[in-house]
């Protein structure tokens, strides 16, 4: 019988990075398995895969914590879901903004944390800063908030734009891939941090795209690896007409539902 850690290794070694939430529930244990969490310790587990795990937790990893392969840490290190767990397990109530060495003390094991220290350095100095992570320099040093937690005044539509939907015939202002990659993070946050998003959603939240532009540029950011559509079978009596409208047909399956890769 497949003991549970080769179960668990089977599953990461064939999957893209997972949540913690993820990984327990495709396995049917809970998230404060603590036969999951000593199956993870394993070995087998470790010489192939790695847990993003916050450095304040002793035991059981949060729900949100990534689970990927040893050959996936630049990617991820560089990810904005790695930025965005970051700033989960530091955030208190008194600052939202941290110093890069903050971030990455945040972390376990020393690889993880040395992998996401080379990162910040170079998006600093890149000036590419994931989407949804703004920075501030302050006394020579930068300091690094996301922009959700920025207080700014609202944004108003001038009287001459084209209202939502329409095609104004000029390039967006914001690149679609950096516009999608924000919505896809705010929304994802809003939904719990499942890596789920209904294109619904992602239409109406980027309704200034036309529907065979918004598909194009999904389609683009598909073949970059960087998202990947789902059917989510079994939820097709769940759904809306409105979210089935939104979806995309392909191979005769419709595509509801979003995740980052």
């Amino acid at each position: 019988m497949e003991s549970l850690t080769d179960r668990v290794v089977n599953l990461v070694m064939q999957s893209q990075p997972m949540t913690w939430a993820e990984l327990s529930a495709q396995l049917g244990e809970s998230t404060t398995s603590l036969a999951l969490v000593d199956a993870t310790r394993r070995r087998s587990f470790t010489q192939c895969a790695m847990i993003a795990a916050s450095a304040g937790r002793s035991e059981v990893p949060d729900p949100a914590a990534l689970v990927f392969r040893l050959d996936e840490l630049p990617a991820v290190a560089a990810s904005a879901r790695l930025w965005r767990l970051a700033f989960r397990y530091v955030r208190g109530g008194s600052t939202h903004l941290h110093s890069a060495g903050e971030l990455r003390a945040a972390f376990k094991p020393a690889p993880l944390k040395t992998a996401f220290g080379h990162a910040m350095k170079a998006a600093l100095a890149r000036r590419a800063l994931p989407a949804g992570v703004a920075a501030v320099l302050r006394r020579g040093h930068y300091y690094l908030l996301l922009q959700d937690d920025l207080l700014t005044a609202p944004v108003s539509r001038p009287a001459s734009s084209p209202p939502p939907g329409e095609d104004s015939g000029a390039a967006p202002t914001t690149s679609f891939a950096e516009a999608f990659d924000a919505v896809f993070s705010r929304l994802d946050h809003e939904s719990g941090g499942k890596n789920f998003v209904k294109l619904l959603s992602l239409r109406r939240a980027l309704a200034q795209y036309p529907r065979r532009v918004f598909d194009q540029e999904l389609n683009a950011l598909r073949r970059a690896g960087q998202f990947s559509l789902d059917a989510a079978e079994g939820t097709h009596d769940r759904t809306t007409p409105e979210e089935r409208e939104a979806g995309v047909v392909e191979a005769g399956r419709r595509l509801l539902y979003c995740a980052r890769r």
